[in-house]
């Protein structure tokens, strides 16, 4: 039986595209850590954009404790000229004044793009992270199955797993619902897919774990190589070896790349 994906839809990071003949700018407006706990201030910043009638065709925003708090956004800034845009700005400072607000301007050289110069690096869960195209993971995994090492993707991926659980376990401690969950919305943020724990016996350490659109599997059906995972494998046999302090292995009885509706994996420990 299929189970169902979420209702999700995909979020595109760091530009705007296909939006051809159209110029953008990037409002980026720092602030005081402080102000990310103050209702309204997202209103002050935007509420001078809308009044002009300027489209916001993209925001978000981040925030530090004690360190940094910003919004960035891009607007579509095609019919605006630069002194109408340069009053924009100064309003802006002044709605927001009073948390020291200090805002940059960046127009991109390239029509229908938006770039943000000013977001580096990209963190999560305070440390620095990158974003691996999709592209370049399937070039990756084409090029290891073509000359038969995939065992790399499975080593690459225990790592990953290892040090996922290492940083899950210091957020939330021990406890194994937290854990699980936490475990789950951090693989589908990370884009590997989205996973459901469906199983688990703490007793006798087996888990079942199904996984919609995982990445590496979608990679394998598009390239015919139906061999099965070996990244994802991976991630599940470290975080699960760290959750457990067993060896853990994980059992593919099901996968996308073989016809299956998803892919689903048996973790239990490694038989010696």
């Amino acid at each position: 039986m299929e189970i169902e994906a979420p209702d999700t839809l995909p979020r595109e990071l760091m530009t705007i595209p296909l939006h051809r003949y159209r110029k953008f700018t990037t409002i980026h407006v720092r602030l005081k850590p402080e102000a990310a706990e103050v209702p309204g201030v997202l209103a002050k910043v935007i509420q001078p954009i809308s009044r002009r009638g300027i489209a916001i065709v993209g925001l978000y925003t981040s925030t530090m404790p004690e360190q940094y708090s910003y919004i960035t956004m891009f607007i579509d800034s095609t019919k605006i000229s630069e002194e109408e845009l340069k009053s924009l700005i100064d309003e802006i400072r002044m709605n927001v004044g009073e948390f020291n607000a200090d805002v940059r301007v960046y127009t991109s050289p390239v029509d229908g793009v938006a770039i943000d110069p000013y977001s580096f690096p990209i963190t999560a869960m305070g440390s620095r992270a990158i974003i691996l195209m999709y592209n370049s993971l399937r070039g990756i995994i084409s090029g290891l199955s073509r000359i038969g090492a995939e065992m790399i993707l499975n080593i690459v991926g225990r790592e990953i797993g290892k040090a996922g659980f290492e940083t899950h376990e210091r957020m939330v401690g021990r406890d194994l619902e937290k854990l699980m969950k936490l475990h789950e919305a951090r693989f589908m943020m990370s884009g590997f897919g989205i996973m459901k724990v469906e199983h688990m016996d703490m007793e006798a350490y087996e888990f079942t774990v199904k996984i919609m659109h995982s990445i590496e599997c979608e990679i394998l059906e598009e390239l015919k190589r139906p061999s099965g995972s070996y990244f994802i494998k991976g991630i599940l046999e470290g975080w699960f070896s760290e959750l457990t302090g067993k060896d853990m292995t994980a059992y593919e009885e099901k996968c996308i790349s073989r016809g299956d509706p998803y892919c689903q994996f048996k973790i239990k420990p490694r038989s010696t």
